[in-house]
């Protein structure tokens, strides 16, 4: 009886192996350079929110004013009731704080927030004022006449008159500036000429009224300065007529009208205020009204 040898050939078999395990490997490796790529990719945002974490949080504890204290300005009777009933203007005394830099006049906001309600209901809505500070030094002082101006300082024109401020002014065109008489309006600022002879431009009878600027829009202050900025606190009864007259009701609420909160400034009223530092960190007081005698704390 014949026996069959059979002879298996495993070089096909070996072969599938290998190209299976080449592809296994190829894929693997694919495999690691996505991840790597995921992996490189989520540390550089990582450390991109680092950073710009990293600045907000330098920007806020670089940037920040202290509040030294608010005082009553003025006072006004805001819903005609025959006696000043409400604080009308509010003036802040701040300070730079310690280690606070690239704080510019111009770059301070701030609000203030209130409860109105309804004269005849319990109906309540928070309203809140706000603005951009104005940054004056301590003494600053206003209603200056234009013959009054000191060579070198530097004011804000409060009335035009009949001064030529390009003859005073370092950017008039007769102190080799640009800004020719007619340029000039009220609000804008101007610095005093060194060489001023304190005639030329303003002559002794002027109309010209001025008052003292310390700090020019955009100009630095440096951490400690101490200055002052004025609030007026807006209009709580916007519709002052008809039947909303005196009253605050449904109407000073109207489409396109915003209260503010002068009629919510009384004594023993409460007034929250926030300063904020463009790109800087902020500050929270609330004030307390105990009294509306003028130049009264609200600290």
């Amino acid at each position: 009886m014949d026996e069959q040898v059979f002879i298996t050939d495993d070089r096909r078999e070996s072969g599938s192996i290998g190209i299976g395990a080449m592809i296994v490997f190829i894929a693997l490796i694919l495999v690691a350079a996505v991840a790597s790529t995921i992996i490189i990719k989520t540390a550089e945002e990582l450390q991109q929110n680092a950073e710009n974490t990293s600045d907000d949080t330098r920007k806020q504890i670089s940037g920040k004013v202290s509040i030294v204290d608010v005082l009553v300005k003025t006072v006004d009777d805001p819903l005609n009731t025959g006696s000043s009933t409400d604080v009308d203007t509010m003036e802040v005394v701040g300070r730079i704080s310690s280690g606070s830099i690239g704080v510019a006049d111009g770059d301070i906001e701030y609000s203030i927030s209130c409860k109105v309600s309804y004269s005849a209901t319990s109906t309540t809505f928070a309203v809140v004022d706000s603005g951009t500070a104005d940054l004056k030094g301590l003494g600053d002082t206003t209603g200056i006449s234009a013959t009054d101006m000191l060579a070198g300082g530097t004011y804000v024109i409060t009335t035009i008159g009949d001064a030529t401020f390009g003859d005073i002014d370092t950017n008039g065109d007769d102190q080799d500036g640009s800004k020719e008489d007619g340029d000039y309006q009220e609000g804008d600022e101007i610095t005093v000429a060194d060489d001023w002879d304190g005639i030329s431009g303003a002559p002794v009878d002027t109309t010209s009224v001025v008052r003292d600027d310390a700090f020019f829009l955009g100009e630095e202050l440096s951490a400690g300065t101490v200055f002052k900025f004025t609030i007026a606190l807006s209009t709580t009864n916007t519709d002052d007529a008809d039947t909303s007259e005196d009253v605050i009701d449904h109407e000073d609420f109207a489409l396109g009208l915003s209260p503010g909160c002068d009629a919510e400034a009384g004594a023993g009223q409460e007034l929250e205020m926030r300063i904020v530092v463009d790109g800087g960190g902020e500050t929270l007081a609330t004030l307390k009204i105990d009294s509306l005698v003028l130049g009264s704390s609200m600290m």
